[in-house]
């Protein structure tokens, strides 16, 4: 398994659109003064590199306020190193602006070497481990391969336009392109080979290599990216995003690859902030119907990252809550069923689920009790349960509740002789949510004036206390679930 960048999807509400808390830093410093072109960090987290737009290229050992080196490549003129990248031995750094680009030792923090591009503009670049191989993108769909210490060098002319990214493996041997032409490319350095061919619905702004060996990452400028499995080509993980023009500015594949990295938010979690654990349906991937590609991912509520916030509903009540996740990690052993068939488990909760929230049982007590509470409210020489238009509503209702319940009877006979529910679960759910209503709403016109009163005092029959709440918080039952 391998980790994925996953966005939570709110299925119950139909919406995509997620919001991210803002989060605050544990500590910072301050790498560049007004701004930067380009920066990277060392895949072990210890050496960052910036490229800042009035005071050059500094390389920074993380957690230090001075930095290890200071390079430059115009002398005193400004600096135009635009792109850089650290191998993953974190032993070289490669650096470049439009026109030419460098290499350099961390080791020693000395220059290499330095060469000039003159036929096109360079647009990326990488390097290999210790340095062997540098990759170097040009705005004429030209990516070339170079051995600095072999002075080998071999040309890549499969993009048809302006080449956006790419990325290099640590020993040299295969190098992943993005550009504009809406394609990706993994191809060996050796031959030139293409080995693969991603496709986008639009112009490849990011490509990443996983330093494994076995994934690659591919990004377009609307909303596609997708992880593909190298040894076979294939898509097998995909991020949602919605954000129009959003770019990718970076891609890190884990080491372990032994959890899934949930962001996003849900909304409307009943209980959410006295629950221990949470389920999520998370998308995993997009490279199908939006029904596919969907994970059930079950995982502890007290961990970091994770943060609820409340609703107040109308009736003033906290049962609902907003919960916002940052870079939870969830470890794959706490996936439910296959990866990508949650929506398939989803629905099957959702059938008993569904039959549950009818709630009949516990309306037709509710019921008994309105017309017990009905008979205590005098009416002129007689009680509520007297007057014709009040009697009538509760007799309909009483009408409506027993046909619901041979239908739950129904379904419960099915359960017994081993089918399984069917349409009836969301017919049950939608009935009977809509009973608890119209008791809710009896009740209410049986304590008349008496049922505004609002918070922990009540005034007149027991009975009418917090009756206009309970309306009002009733009002949802319909679209839950």
């Amino acid at each position: 398994m391998f980790p994925r960048l996953l966005l939570l999807t709110l299925l119950i509400s139909g919406s995509i659109g997620c919001t991210f808390p803002e989060t605050t830093p544990i500590k910072q410093w301050r790498h560049v003064e007004e701004g930067a072109y380009a920066a990277d960090i060392s895949p072990d987290g210890t050496i960052s590199v910036v490229s800042g737009i009035n005071n050059g290229i500094n390389v920074w050992q993380i957690g230090e306020d001075t930095p290890l080196y200071q390079w430059s490549h115009q002398g005193e003129g400004n600096n135009l190193v635009v792109s850089l990248h650290i191998s993953a031995d974190n032993t070289h750094v490669v650096t470049a602006d439009r026109e030419a680009f460098a290499l350099w030792s961390i080791e020693t923090g000395d220059p290499i070497g330095f060469w000039r591009i003159d036929e096109a503009s360079i647009r990326d670049v990488a390097i290999s481990n210790n340095g062997n191989g540098i990759l170097v993108a040009r705005s004429n769909g030209k990516v070339m391969f170079f051995e600095p210490k072999t002075q080998r060098r071999l040309e890549f002319l499969g993009h048809q336009e302006k080449v956006n990214s790419i990325d290099i493996s640590p020993n040299g041997k295969f190098a992943l392109t993005g550009g504009n032409d809406y394609i990706a490319y993994l191809w060996s350095t050796d031959t030139g080979q293409i080995i693969h061919t991603f496709t986008h619905p639009s112009r490849v702004t990011k490509v990443a290599l996983d330093d494994k060996g076995r994934f690659a990452f591919t990004a377009d400028s609307q909303s596609k990216s997708q992880v593909w499995n190298v040894q076979s080509g294939e898509a097998i993980s995909g991020l949602s995003f919605i954000a129009r023009q959003k770019i990718f500015t970076d891609a890190v594949f884990s080491d372990d690859g032994k959890y899934y990295t949930v962001n996003g938010s849900k909304m409307w979690t009943t209980l959410a902030h006295v629950a221990d654990w949470i389920f999520c349906l998370t998308r995993t991937d997009d490279s199908g119907i939006k029904q596919q590609g969907i994970t059930f991912l079950l995982f502890p509520m007290k961990q970091e990252g994770i943060e609820v916030k409340p609703i107040i509903t109308l009736g003033g009540s906290h049962t609902v809550n907003t919960v916002h996740f940052t870079d939870v990690k969830v470890p794959v052993e706490n996936r439910i069923g296959e990866e990508g068939k949650g929506w398939t488990y989803a629905k099957g909760l959702l059938e008993h689920e569904r039959t549950g929230l009818a709630g009949l049982s516990k309306s037709l007590v509710e019921l008994e009790q309105l017309k017990d509470n009905a008979r205590s409210i005098q009416r002129g020489n007689g009680n509520l349960m007297d007057d014709s238009s009040y009697k009538s509503k509760i007799g309909e209702l009483e009408i409506d509740l027993l046909a619901t319940e041979f239908t739950e009877l129904r379904s419960l006979a099915s359960a017994a002789a081993g089918g399984e529910p069917g349409p009836e679960s969301s017919i049950l759910k939608l009935k009977g949510t809509e009973i608890k209503q119209r008791i809710q709403k009896l009740t209410v016109e049986a304590s008349g004036i008496y049922s505004s009163a609002w918070g922990d005092k009540g005034v007149g029959p027991v009975f009418a206390k917090g009756g206009t709440a309970g309306y009002l918080n009733s009002r949802y039952f319909t679209i839950y679930g």
